[in-house]
C-alpha cells in the first residue's frame, strides 16, 4: 500500500474520530460549565481546572475554597489587563501569534493521539495511584549501560556476563560524553523520572544487581541500584488533587507508551533520510546549553537555543522528509517539546522525533484538530497569558524604575529574620480546661507570675519567666516567635501539657544583606510587578462584581468533572 493511500485512511480514521466526538458532545447537550463571570467575561470549569491544577503543583498553600476564589479573580484581572493592552497596542501580537503556534501544534498532537488511541486504554484504577504514591517516597542511585538497538545492548549484556564492570563499559560504549565520563551515572531517579517498563524493572531489582536488558523510547538499557533511600518529605497523597495528579501522570505515560507503535507506523511510511554528517556541529551547539541531569531544566538554556543559533547552520537541511527539507532551525525549535532526557542518549532518536511531531501536527491540522474545543480552550487561555505577560512588560520597560536594594532591604527587613529571641512566660497546667480558665483569669487582672507559681508545673522558672528564649535553640521559643508581643495565648498544646503564655519584648538576628543581594532582587522584581498589575487594571474593576457559581465550584476536581488536561 502507497504512502498516500496510508495517509489517506489515517486522515479519514482521525475525520471520523473527530466526527464521534462532535456528534457525542452534541448528542449530550451541555454547554461548557460557568464557574465565574465578571460582565461578559466567563471563566469556564475546564478552563479553571487547567490553570488551578498547575498553579497548585507548585505553591505551597492549602487548597481551600478561599484559594480556588483568589485564584479566579487573579484570571480574570489578567484577562482584563492583557485586553487592555491590547486595545492600547502596548504589545506587538504577530509575536504572540508566533509563540502560540507551537504551542497550538503541541496541543493538537495530544488531542490527536487522545482521540486516536485513548479508547484502547484502561482507566487508572485507585490501587494503581496507591502503588505509585508508595514509589514516589523511594528513590535510587543508578548506573546504565545504553546502546539505540536491541541487538547493541545484547552484546553489551555479553560483555558484562563474561565479567566486565559495568561502569567501565559505560565509560567506553556511552553514545554521551558526559554521561560516559561518569560511567553511566543517572543520579537519583525515582517514580515518573523514566518510562513505565524502565520504572518497573528498577523498583523490582535488588540493590548492585545487573538487570535483564530492557526497552524505552530512546532505546535499550542495562541497569544497576547503587543505593536507595526514602524521600523524607511532605506527603499530600491524601488530597484529591495530589491523587488525581498522580493518576492524571499515570496516564500520560500509559497513553504515551501506546502512542509510540502509532507514531513509528506513521514516520515508517515516510521516505526518510537524515545527515549523520551534521549530528556533530548540532551537538556541540546543543550541548551546552542542555540540562545536566534528569532533575534540572535549564529553560534559560532552552531559550537561549533559538536566540543565538548562527544563520548558516539554521539553515542547513538536517534530514528530508519525502523529499522535503527538514532544517537545523525546526529541529531546535523542536527542542523544548522533547522528551528531556531523550538528547543526550540519543541524538538520532530526537532527530526523528522531532520530525515525527511535525508529521503528526500535519495530520491533525488536516483532520481538523484545531477546531477541537479542548485545543481551542486551552490556546485561549495561553493567549490570554501571553498577552497579560506582554502588557506588564511593555509597562515595566516604559518605567523608570531604580531599585535601591539597601533601602528595600530596610523597608523589609522582617521578611528576612534569621532568628528571633522572645521574652516568655509560662504557666504549664495538664488540664485544658484550666489553662483557659487561667488566661481568662489574667485578662481580668489577675497577676501572672502568682498564678504561675500556684499552678504552673514547670519547675524552676519562678513566676513562670523564661527569660529569653531563641526560636533557633527551643520549641517554645519557636512558637513564641510566631506570637504578637503582650498578648496572651491560651491554650497552647505542648508535649507537657497545656501553656498559658505571654510574650514580652521580642530581638531579632536578620539575615546579612550581603548574603541577599540576589533574593532581594528578586523579591523587589516581584513586588514591582504587583504595583504595576494593581495600575493597570481597567479604572472601573470592582471586584465585588465577580459572580462565583458556588455549585459550580464544588464539582470541580471531583468524579463530577470531565475536564480534559
Amino acid at each position: 500500500m502507497s504512502f498516500q493511500a496510508v495517509s489517506n485512511r489515517i486522515i479519514c480514521f482521525v475525520y471520523l474520530a473527530c466526527f464521534a466526538l462532535l456528534a457525542f458532545a452534541c448528542k449530550r447537550g451541555e454547554p461548557p460549565l460557568v464557574i465565574a463571570t465578571y460582565d461578559s467575561l466567563a471563566i469556564s470549569m475546564s478552563d479553571f481546572e487547567r490553570a488551578y491544577f498547575q498553579y497548585w503543583q507548585v505553591v505551597p498553600e492549602k487548597d481551600t475554597p478561599e484559594l480556588r476564589k483568589r485564584f479566579i479573580r487573579q484570571m480574570i484581572e489578567q484577562q482584563l489587563i492583557g485586553q487592555a493592552g491590547l486595545r492600547q497596542g502596548m504589545f506587538n501580537e504577530k509575536r504572540i501569534n508566533a509563540a502560540l503556534q507551537k504551542e497550538r501544534d503541541a496541543f493538537v498532537r495530544r488531542r490527536y493521539l487522545e482521540v486516536t488511541v485513548e479508547d484502547t486504554l484502561t482507566a487508572v484504577s485507585e490501587a494503581e495511584i496507591d502503588e505509585a504514591l508508595g514509589r514516589q517516597q523511594r528513590q535510587f542511585r543508578v548506573r546504565q549501560v545504553y546502546a539505540a538497538s536491541e541487538e547493541g545492548i545484547q552484546k553489551l549484556a555479553k560483555r558484562l556476563e563474561n565479567g566486565e564492570d559495568l561502569e567501565a563499559l559505560a565509560r567506553e560504549t556511552m553514545p554521551d560524553e558526559a554521561f560516559a565520563a561518569s560511567g553511566g551515572d543517572m543520579g537519583w531517579v525515582g517514580w515518573g523520572d523514566t518510562d513505565p517498563p524502565v520504572e518497573d524493572l528498577l523498583y523490582d531489582l535488588p540493590k548492585n544487581t545487573i538487570s535483564k536488558p530492557v526497552a524505552s523510547l530512546v532505546g535499550w538499557h542495562i541497569f544497576r541500584i547503587e543505593s536507595t533511600r526514602v524521600k523524607m518529605e511532605f506527603n499530600a497523597s491524601g488530597h484529591p488533587l495530589f491523587r488525581r495528579d498522580t493518576g492524571h501522570q499515570i496516564f500520560n505515560r500509559r497513553l504515551d507508551m501506546a502512542a509510540a507503535d502509532h507514531l513509528r507506523e506513521i514516520v515508517w511510511q515516510k521516505e526518510l533520510a537524515i545527515r549523520s554528517g551534521l549530528f556533530r556541529p548540532v551537538w556541540d551547539y546543543i550541548e551546552p546549553l542542555l540540562p545536566k541531569s534528569l532533575k534540572e531544566r535549564s529553560l534559560k538554556g532552552y531559550q537561549q537555543l533559538e536566540q543565538n543559533l548562527h544563520a548558516d547552520l539554521a539553515s542547513e537541511t538536517l534530514a528530508w522528509v519525502d523529499g522535503q527539507p527538514f532544517t537545523v532551525q525546526e529541529f531546535v525549535n523542536a527542542i523544548p517539546n522533547l522528551p528531556r532526557d531523550q538528547l543526550r542518549p540519543n541524538l538520532k532518536k530526537a532527530i526523528e522525533t522531532a520530525i515525527r511531531d511535525k508529521i503528526v501536527t500535519e495530520h491533525a491540522l488536516a483532520a481538523g484538530f484545531d477546531k477541537d474545543p479542548v485545543v481551542v480552550e486551552k490556546l485561549d487561555r495561553s493567549r490570554h497569558t501571553y498577552r497579560y505577560y506582554a502588557t506588564i512588560a511593555a509597562a515595566d520597560s516604559a518605567a523608570d524604575r531604580r531599585v535601591n536594594l539597601q533601602q528595600y532591604y530596610k523597608r523589609h527587613s522582617k521578611r528576612y529574620i534569621k532568628n528571633t529571641r522572645s521574652e516568655i512566660e509560662e504557666i504549664l497546667v495538664k488540664d485544658r480546661d484550666l489553662a483557659l480558665d487561667l488566661a481568662k483569669q489574667i485578662q481580668d487582672g489577675a497577676d501572672f507570675a502568682d498564678l504561675a507559681e500556684k499552678y504552673s508545673l514547670r519547675r524552676g522558672k519562678p513566676g513562670g519567666k523564661w527569660g529569653f528564649v531563641s526560636d533557633a535553640d527551643n520549641p517554645l521559643g519557636k512558637r513564641a516567635a510566631k506570637l504578637r508581643t503582650g498578648n496572651i495565648y491560651a491554650p497552647v498544646e505542648t508535649r507537657d501539657g497545656y501553656s498559658v503564655i505571654r510574650v514580652g519584648k521580642q530581638e531579632h538576628d536578620y539575615l546579612p544583606f550581603e548574603e541577599l543581594r540576589q533574593r532581594l532582587a528578586r523579591d523587589a522584581q516581584r513586588d514591582y510587578y504587583d504595583e504595576l498589575h494593581s495600575d493597570l487594571l481597567p479604572a472601573g474593576f470592582d471586584p465585588s462584581r465577580i459572580v462565583y457559581n458556588e455549585e459550580i465550584l464544588s464539582k470541580a476536581f471531583t468524579e463530577e468533572s470531565t475536564t480534559v488536561y
